[in-house]
């Protein structure tokens, strides 16, 4: 129950009226969208996710504004990432006049927007019908705006209770069940992303409920989740990491195991490079220290053995084989990939901002007369992650061609298109294909009309591997195979239910069967 017994029909009717409020107000562009647009479609997408403020900035010590930030959708587009997702921002709100232009020109070059949905309220409150009007007036303003993917934060956080962790405790699903329920009703091309840090899959599981089929009126439904459609998998994050530091790929074999098969129309986010610390809490100890130890050293540690902060580019050692690695890999993997802005582009990490921030906190504290006597330290080593990034940055990793950073930004580009030409690689099933080798990464990902073999050799060595096939995809196999990365046939040799496959070092391959 969110609301106590005696108020369920002045409930009722009022959201009835914010619904019919909203569906009046909604522009008929979108209308048509909520009607046309495929009901999983989501599955598709390439998301980029930034500050708007440090993104493209001018110079380092200036905030962006969001009229500058138009300046960066050419290269966005360029690039082919497909969502724009826009980590909070001063003067959050849906009236930002500048915001709504930005929106409005990202929207015309066909991107697609996501937001975290402003709810961090005390959510003791939800019981205050005033609490739930205000939510679902907001949720409609940002629908309204064109934003097509509404993030919750901390959903396991949405009830407090005293002497409780305060997760995954009722009235959570209820709550969460009746926002996607309005969402659905007046914006139904629009979806539910939850973030629920580092938490279990199994336990971001039931966040994504039941499906079900939804009317959408001119002989057209749509099946969806009954709560959220997109949930980060912070655990395939950890385990992909450990793949890459110890070059063995039990690791995400182990995760997929655990992984429970969430619906058919529901879908995990998956990201290697974030505004946070890389956490470890979910691999083993003997892992987790294997990894720390690794990381620790070219990033910052962040709170004593919990998690390390860095940059993509450094935890890889500026090494474009290992980085063309880890991209191939996200992408290639069931859920949709997440770029963070800057590490498509080889941007390393920023000591000076993390330094600057940690000044900027204590200044502020002693201003406001809250200094804190036990904070032994005022530095947040995930600041390092957080700087801004010049726009010259961005653009002269796109034009120009003799260095690392545009290297690296083909590599991503190349990747970028190669997931969005071919179904397999967004919406196909994974499995394991087995072979002898433990830094040999490989699986299928299969729909009705592509299969398609993805094969990851770890290791800093060559290696020469038999992979083993089902028959249904042995009897397609030639002499040679496509390669959708490099456009290139490579030589095999399909012989008694296996395939045999020669790798260079870090050397990724998708191949296509006839």
């Amino acid at each position: 129950m969110i609301c106590e017994k005696n108020q369920e029909s002045e409930i009722y009717n009022k959201f009835l009226e914010i619904v019919n409020k909203t569906k009046t107000e909604r522009p008929a562009d979108l209308l048509v969208q909520d009607i046309k647009r495929d009901s999983q479609w989501y599955k598709d997408e390439i998301i980029y996710m930034f500050y708007p403020e440090r993104f493209g900035v001018e110079d380092e010590t200036t905030p962006n504004t969001f009229r500058n930030l138009t300046g960066m959708l050419d290269y966005l587009n360029d690039l082919g990432v497909t969502i724009l997702y826009i980590l909070p921002f001063h003067d959050y709100s849906s009236c930002n006049e500048e915001f709504v232009e930005f929106v409005f020109e990202a929207k015309a070059r066909g991107f697609k927007i996501q937001i975290n949905y402003p709810c961090k309220l005390d959510l003791k409150n939800w019981k205050n019908p005033e609490v739930l009007y205000y939510m679902l007036d907001i949720m409609g303003q940002w629908a309204n705006n064109g934003i097509d993917i509404l993030r919750l934060d901390a959903i396991p956080c949405f009830n407090k209770i005293p002497e409780s962790d305060n997760e995954n405790i009722a009235p959570s699903p209820e709550v969460i069940k009746l926002l996607s329920a309005f969402l659905q009703l007046v914006a139904p091309g629009s979806i539910i992303q939850a973030e629920a840090c580092c938490k279990w899959p199994q336990d971001i599981f039931p966040y994504f409920g039941e499906e079900q089929k939804i009317d959408l009126g001119a002989n057209q439904q749509t099946t969806r989740t009954e709560q959220v459609q997109i949930a980060h998998n912070f655990l395939f994050t950890q385990a992909v990491w450990a793949n890459l530091i110890t070059a063995d790929k039990k690791h995400f074999w182990e995760a997929f195991n655990l992984t429970p098969k969430i619906p058919d129309s529901a879908s995990w986010s998956i990201f290697l490079g974030s505004q946070d610390e890389l956490s470890l809490d979910m691999l083993d100890a003997e892992t987790g220290k294997i990894i720390h130890d690794n990381l620790v050293l070219k990033g910052a540690e962040f709170k004593k053995d919990l998690g390390v902060s860095g940059r993509m580019l450094n935890f890889l050692d500026k090494d474009l084989k290992k980085i063309s690695l880890a991209f191939s890999i996200l992408f290639s993997l069931p859920g949709i990939p997440i770029i963070y802005y800057g590490d498509e582009a080889g941007v390393s990490y920023n000591w000076k901002y993390a330094e600057d921030s940690a000044e900027k906190r204590e200044f502020m504290q002693e201003e406001n007369g809250e200094k804190d006597l036990n904070v032994m330290s005022y530095f947040d080593s995930r600041d390092i992650n957080r700087g801004p990034v010049k726009k010259e940055i961005f653009y002269n990793a796109m034009k120009e061609d003799k260095n690392l950073e545009n290297k690296i930004y083909k590599t991503v580009k190349n990747l970028v298109r190669a997931r969005k030409e071919n179904p397999s690689m967004s919406r196909g099933s994974i499995t394991e294909a087995i072979n002898g080798s433990k830094c040999i990464f490989s699986y299928t990902r299969e729909t009705d009309l592509q299969k398609v073999l993805v094969i990851n050799n770890l290791s800093e060595k060559s290696v020469n591997e038999k992979i083993e096939l089902p028959v249904h995809l042995i009897n397609k196999a030639d002499k040679s195979l496509f390669d959708l990365i490099s456009g290139e046939k490579i030589r095999v040799k399909a012989n008694y239910g296996s395939l045999e496959v020669s790798l260079k070092p870090y050397q990724s391959l998708w191949l296509q069967f006839c």
